[in-house]
């Protein structure tokens, strides 16, 4: 089938004020609680750490519609130069496929020509993992996804059954009815080494349909098949709204828009909303008909924008938006000719709130699990410093921007479970967001974090931390807590197939591999071994390649777009890959002197110095606890 294209293409306020107007024309406005599995989970209270038992995604799939090829084949394209790829060379693919080995990446559709002997050119050189979901890209087995003492909702229901938790306790008036779609969903964790999803999504929607008063109904997972879901939406007639996850967007087997033009009345077939742009709306048999996209975070905003309005009209509930001024802490970019809502987390630095972005991928469910909400950027706005002032709305029940201690610059395993006990002990949370080493002590400096957590090695002293701290603060300005030593170096898969053992071996083997961001402190280590030896970037493939977390690099692993990757002991021990040691390393937490009268920071120190919490971690291999909670004077 050919790909389709959206058919009604609207401005989303324009959309929502059609739909809204349908639901009076087809007299739809006006018209408990019970314990269940996870399934309908919400508005309830977890006793403890829920923990992730399943990696999340499970296998390696597109981002994109596309082409998958073999990254370092595409080495030679250019704009200037296109490079034809025969077509035993390539496959083709829809977002959310999954991508066999050997291929690495996927180039998408609109940046490809066909050929009439069924090959593609190319007009641009390809990296390895380009366009391509990771596993565990969201979650990876023993992550903290719910904490104990927290209220579990939506967004905590769909990571919780995303994760392999299926046991929870929830809550319960139009008729509404969920039609799942898609033959790579599947409702049984034993389907998932099958290459499929798990159809965390519907029970989701479910419990935010009862949590705005429907009576809810889902259907089986349908096939994508035509005829099938017409035989269901003709069963479910006389309900008064009819959600249909999946075939919103327009892949081969995308069928939605044209059932509802041929059968009803297609309102709009996307809207100028970013993520969620794939959304259908119209009415059909006198029911209103909305179709939802499939990525998690775009299936969330039209929830959040569409469905609820009209749930509202329904049941006659009224309903204001809290809408708070926020300041981002770094500058970000959007498309001009799109509204976008990007997920993220709040916190009070002084007397200013700031808001710190999440994943911004349609697919990313972690995004929803931890985001306290989201900041609006109006279309035509295609850039933002963060001095500017921009629209928050708040998802969460409750506003924690005062209780948040925000950690900016390197990531640890650590820091969820320091969040975990300040969370249970004090109603404290930590805000963190990987930038890199160098970045966080340049974001202290700017006063938009509490703490910049730093493992940056001075190859001319042979020092950690302090010759970078004093580039920023005056000495005498600051502190270094010691969170850890850890063991940095390579990572492979199980076995070392390629027997790597040492740098020279990656190039002289032409090996792949992921980096990390510049200012991080494990691309400095690297970059300074890499000098040692007298290697150069050019020579090794993929040193162009960023990502921003040790779990980042050791799936890229895991998901065959890398041969070798580089971070911490822990990770690699944790997801089961082989590791090469380099060196030991101190992690330790910068905090600004003039913030010990702060009562967060005060909490945050006394729990890293404390026995109990030394002790509960001293099972993290890799890492040296011997001075932990010990402060350096800078």
């Amino acid at each position: 089938m050919a790909r389709k294209l959206y058919r009604k293409l609207m401005d989303p306020k324009d959309a929502l004020e059609l739909l809204l107007d349908e639901v009076k024309l087809i007299n739809k406005s006006p018209i408990g609680s019970e314990e269940i599995k996870t399934v309908n989970a919400g508005g309830r209270i977890a006793s403890k750490n829920i923990i992730a038992k399943i990696t999340c995604p499970n296998f390696q799939s597109s981002a994109m519609d596309g082409y998958a090829l073999v990254a370092k084949s595409t080495k030679e394209a250019s704009v200037h130069s296109p490079l034809r790829i025969n077509k035993d060379k390539f496959i083709e693919v829809d977002t959310g496929d999954f991508i066999p080995h050997p291929f690495d990446c996927v180039v998408m559709v609109e940046k490809t020509r066909q050929n009439p002997d069924g090959s593609i050119t190319i007009f641009e050189a390809m990296h390895p993992g380009e366009n391509i979901r990771l596993i565990g890209e969201d979650f990876n087995p023993g992550e903290i996804v719910v904490y104990g003492g927290q209220e579990i909702s939506t967004f905590e229901i769909m990571s919780l059954l995303a994760t392999g938790n299926d046991i929870v306790t929830v809550n319960k008036r139009p008729r509404a009815v969920i039609i799942a779609t898609g033959d790579e969903i599947t409702n049984s964790y034993e389907n998932l080494d099958k290459n499929m999803y798990f159809n965390f999504n519907g029970p989701a929607i479910s419990y935010f349909l009862k949590e705005h008063k429907a009576i809810v109904e889902e259907t089986p997972i349908l096939p994508d098949n035509i005829k099938v879901l017409q035989e269901y939406l003709n069963k479910y007639s006389e309900f008064d709204l009819i959600l249909m996850i999946g075939g919103s967007s327009f892949g081969r087997d995308d069928y939605t828009a044209s059932i509802l033009e041929e059968n009803g009345k297609l309102l709009a077939h996307g809207v100028y909303l970013r993520p969620g742009k794939p959304v259908i709306l119209g009415s059909i048999n006198k029911s209103i008909f909305i179709g939802l996209p499939g990525y998690s975070a775009a299936c969330a905003v039209i929830l959040d924008y569409f469905v609820k309005p009209v749930l509202n009209t329904m049941t006659g509930k009224v309903e204001f938006t809290k809408k708070s001024p926020v300041s981002i802490y770094k500058p970000i970019t959007s498309s001009s000719g799109e509204e976008e809502r990007i997920r993220g987390q709040v916190a009070k630095i002084k007397d200013k709130i700031y808001f710190y972005p999440l994943n911004r991928s349609s697919s990313s469910v972690s995004s929803l699990l931890y985001a306290d909400g989201i900041c609006i950027l109006e279309k035509g706005i295609q850039g933002s410093t963060e001095q500017e002032s921009f629209d928050f709305i708040f998802w969460r029940k409750e506003d924690l921007s005062e209780n948040s201690i925000v950690v900016l610059g390197s990531n640890d395993p650590l820091l969820p479970y320091i969040s975990s006990k300040l969370y249970k002990d004090f109603k404290l949370r930590i805000v963190s967001s990987p930038s890199g080493s160098l970045a966080g002590i340049a974001s202290l400096k700017d006063g938009l974090c509490h703490v910049a957590a730093t493992h940056l090695f001075d190859s001319e002293t042979g020092e950690y931390n302090i010759p970078f701290i004093l580039k920023y603060f005056d000495k005498g300005d600051t502190i270094l807590v010691m969170l850890a030593y850890r063991q940095q170096g390579m990572m492979v898969k199980k076995g070392n197939p390629f027997n790597v053992q040492s740098l020279e071996d990656i190039v002289s083997k032409g090996l792949r591999i992921v980096n990390r961001q510049k200012g991080a402190g494990t691309r400095v280590l690297l970059d300074y071994e890499m000098n040692k030896l007298g290697i150069k970037p050019s020579q090794i493939l993929g040193y162009e390649n960023e990502v921003f977390t040790h779990y980042a690099a050791a799936t890229s692993i895991l998901s065959s777009v890398a041969d070798v990757a580089f971070g911490i002991q822990y990770t690699a021990d944790f997801l089961g890959l082989d590791f090469i040691p380099w060196k030991k390393e101190n992690f330790e937490l910068c905090i600004c002197k003039n913030s010990l009268n702060d009562p967060k920071i005060l909490s945050l120190i006394d729990l890293i110095k404390s026995k109990s919490f030394i002790d509960a971690n001293l099972n993290f291999s890799g890492y040296d606890f011997s001075d932990t909670g010990k402060i350096r004077e800078v």
